[in-house]
């Protein structure tokens, strides 16, 4: 009877026991498995969060990428939605977390108006630079009225003459106009270094050395004000001279305004929008995350405590039975902490560890089928969570199509191996590169192709590197390396290595491909001392590989040559070149022995409607790097045979000197060009020459010895510019089919004061009068210089001392005067 109620009591216990535990077991289930939904939710809401973030900072650095711009919208627009899903659950309910929900939502979609307005003032330099205005507006129109002053006063015909019969305050004039050239010079500079283009630590260098400038100015303008005083000064001059003073003043003035912003926080509005707005809101977010991830951990908490509680109440009613058979309910009790206890309790030990991140708990073996699926259930969330981070972690850091580290993984090594590199006094070197014609590929092949392509290349670089050393892939065809502990000499050795596997056949699909690269290198700490800076000035070393065509090259600052209106003038010279606003001047060369015009020289001008006249080596430069160079170049010899073909259709024979870029002679299609030029001007080819200048053709001797044959064929005069400066070989020049070389002007300037410049200038003249070749010197600028080439036999002169640069027009009038040659100044 005893045993037979105790049974009974013992399956009444065993059963409400098991029906808890597959109760709170079955709610247990579902629960983790919402949660594992709503933490992956969760997670895709980060994600969306971390990549617009990035896209944000690609939009900043290149706000001109369409695609970036609408990809930030996209994103954010998916972490709405991913929010606004998150309301059908109805744990969200359960869990009083509406509010905070909608919260999230308001906040994303507050976020999606405030980035878009950060946008468009990163768009607007206006917006982005509150500065600018100061300089349109003050320091501008100043900075015109000072040039123009200074112009009437040096450039015109009349009032030079007279200055010139005072030499003193000639000279004053002459080094205001040099001094005030350095002074802006110095700001553009100190502009540059303000937006970070180059080194912002030497801003305070550059203030000091702008203010110092303008301290000099004064000086001057004080010592002119005296001669002004004094009477000594026409009443045009003195007109001029208060132009100048004026708008010196206020220029400096703007400047000080411009300087003051600079050293505040609001010098650029996007930095400050950033800080003040957008920041806030990405908190506002991650608070409201942070609240979803509490609430989650508090459910698994809760669930643990459900199954405590159980565990809780069948040990109180065992208990109870206890007092019926103490010797039955101590077997009941092992048997139960054996088979049913101990198993829960482990598991809920188990649960609460993880739910406060602790890993490599060891789940009990058991018997009983409701803790056992209980424990397997634990270990499926367990299992699937830690998948699904080793999966996103793994997503976050590497590239989808090659699986090679992407640039943030990158980024990360680069400043690890930076530390390491830094703490052992070591080099590491940088390698980028980036397939050229790739986009012919995508195009032609399509997008499958090309993506098989990028893979192969991601495997060849990887079978030719160390296991040391990195490689990843950056966006389209865009690879970086990272060599630790290399300098750039065993970094270029490996250079040649890629460029060998890059050489191979590329067999895609049946068809054989050919690859090529530009690649670009850059080293620690000679080059950059952080990852940043290592990037870009690697990116800046491979452009230059690129539009050089040499395959690879390692950064040097020279290659470096950006400043704030670059971008606005390469667009603009674009326009100059299409509407036809740059203009030719021709300035005069004389025969040393009887001083007649035996020539011209074609030089570039072009007077931009904003910046006022642009420096003819700026518009080259800026020709060169942005592959603009052929086409000016043509523009030049069609206007230049063109004036030639009006003048001797005047009876005028003129011989037309054109400088031609190391870039035309690498030209392939310059010789058509210059035929096809001689068949739609009839002109003599012997009353055209062609300058190149010696570094031009050292870059290439054996092509470009071929090109100047063949334009020599053609009866075309050539001759080599800036001689002196380029280090050519005399073997090699001996082989040159030239008719003239021209000393540069660096040599000729100061070969009365410098016994080693007129050694270097007369035994040039000597070398080339053996060698059968006509010596020009440039720069010719006094009588004292003038004299000491004519008596060294050189056989003619180019300078300021005969005459500055003509319009076609002026050109004429001075051949047809009367005066002596040396006599026919102007300007």
């Amino acid at each position: 009877m005893f045993a037979g109620l105790l049974a009974v009591l013992i399956i009444i216990v065993a059963f409400l026991g098991y029906r808890n535990v597959r109760i709170i077991t079955k709610e247990t289930t579902a629960n983790i498995e919402t949660r594992r939904q709503l933490l992956d939710q969760v997670s895709q809401i980060r994600i969306s969060v971390f990549d617009g973030y990035k896209s944000l900072d690609a939009f900043l650095l290149d706000p001109t990428r369409k695609d970036t711009k609408q990809r930030i919208h996209n994103l954010l627009h998916n972490a709405i939605n991913l929010s606004k899903s998150l309301l059908s659950y109805g744990w969200i309910t359960d869990h009083e977390l509406t509010l905070t929900v909608k919260n999230l939502i308001s906040s994303f979609e507050l976020l999606d108006g405030e980035v878009e307005e950060l946008m468009q003032v990163r768009i607007d330099p206006n917006r982005q630079y509150p500065s600018l205005e100061l300089g349109n507006n003050v320091m501008q129109p100043n900075r015109n009225n000072l040039n123009n002053a200074i112009a009437l006063i040096l450039d015109d015909p009349i009032i030079r003459d007279k200055l010139t019969a005072k030499p003193e305050l000639y000279s004053i004039f002459v080094d205001l106009r040099h001094l005030w050239t350095q002074t802006l010079s110095n700001f553009r500079l100190y502009l540059a270094n303000r937006v970070g283009s180059f080194d912002e630590a030497s801003l305070p260098l550059q203030e000091d050395s702008i203010e110092t400038m303008y301290e000099q100015l004064e000086v001057y303008f004080q010592q002119l004000a005296k001669y002004d005083k004094d009477g000594k000064l026409s009443f045009e001059v003195s007109a001029a001279l208060e132009d100048i003073i004026s708008s010196a003043r206020g220029w400096h003035q703007g400047y000080l305004g411009v300087k003051n912003i600079h050293r505040s926080d609001a010098w650029r509005a996007d930095t400050k929008f950033i800080k003040d707005i957008i920041q806030p809101r990405l908190t506002e977010i991650d608070n409201s995350l942070a609240t979803l991830d509490k609430a989650i951990e508090s459910s698994g908490n809760r669930d643990v405590q459900a199954l405590s509680q159980v565990a809780r109440l069948q040990t109180t009613m065992l208990q109870i039975i206890a007092g019926f058979g103490l010797a039955f309910i101590i077997l009941t009790i092992l048997s139960l902490q054996r088979l049913v206890f101990r198993p829960i309790d482990s598991v809920a030990r188990a649960l609460k560890a993880e739910a406060f991140g602790k890993s490599g708990i060891l789940l009990p073996a058991v018997r009983t089928r409701e803790t056992q699926n209980l424990i397997d259930a634990f270990s499926e969330m367990r299992k699937q969570v830690h998948t699904r981070q080793a999966d996103l972690e793994h997503q976050a850091l590497h590239d989808a199509l090659t699986d090679l580290p992407n640039r943030t993984l990158l980024h990360d090594r680069m400043e690890q191996a930076i530390n390491v590199a830094r703490r052992d006094h070591k080099n590491l070197t940088l390698i980028m590169i980036d397939l050229d014609r790739f986009k012919e590929i995508n195009d032609t092949l399509g997008h499958h192709i090309g993506d098989n392509v990028l893979k192969e290349v991601g495997q060849r670089l990887l079978n030719t590197l160390r296991q040391a050393d990195t490689v990843a892939r950056l966006g389209g065809d865009e690879y970086a390396i990272l060599l630790p502990d290399t300098n750039i000499a065993t970094a270029l050795a490996i250079t040649k290595k890629i460029t060998a596997a890059l050489d191979n056949v590329f067999v895609i699909d049946e068809l054989n491909l050919f690859i090529k690269a530009s690649i670009g290198l850059a080293e620690y700490p000679a080059h950059g001392k952080d990852a940043a800076t290592l990037i870009q000035h690697a990116d800046v070393a491979m452009y230059v590989a690129k539009r050089s065509q040499l395959g690879f090259a390692v950064y040097n600052p020279r290659d470096d040559d950006y400043s704030i209106g670059r971008l606005a003038l390469i667009s603009d010279l674009r326009d100059a070149l299409e509407q036809k606003r740059l203009k030719l001047y021709y300035q005069p060369k004389i025969s040393l022995k009887n001083e007649s015009v035996i020539g011209v020289e074609a030089l570039l001008r072009w007077e931009h409607p904003k910046y006022g006249a642009i420096p003819p080596d700026q518009i080259i430069t800026l020709a060169e790097q942005t592959g603009m160079i052929d086409d000016v170049t043509k523009w030049v010899m069609q206007e230049a045979m063109q004036q030639i073909s009006n003048w001797q259709q005047q009876n005028m024979l003129i011989n037309v000197s054109i400088n031609l870029s190391m870039y035309n002679l690498r030209n392939p299609d310059l010789i058509a060009f210059i035929k096809t030029l001689l068949i739609d001007f009839p002109v003599q080819p012997e009353s055209i020459t062609l300058e190149i200048t010696e570094s031009a053709m050292m870059a290439n001797p054996k092509r470009s010895l071929k090109t100047l044959a063949e334009i020599s064929n053609m009866k075309i005069r050539l001759s080599i510019d800036d001689f002196g400066t380029g280090f050519s070989s005399l073997a090699y020049l001996k082989k040159l089919p030239v008719n003239e070389l021209k000393i540069d002007k660096s040599f000729v300037m100061d070969i009365i004061q410098d016994e080693n410049d007129f050694a270097i200038v007369k035994s040039t003249i000597d070398l080339a009068h053996n060698l059968g070749i006509e010596v020009i010197a440039e720069g010719v600028e006094h009588q004292e210089v003038y004299d000491a080439l004519k008596n060294m036999n050189c056989d003619a002169a180019q300078g300021f001392l005969i005459s500055f640069p003509l319009d076609a027009k002026q050109l004429v009038e001075f051949m047809n005067s009367a005066q002596p040659i040396l006599a026919k100044k102007t300007i």
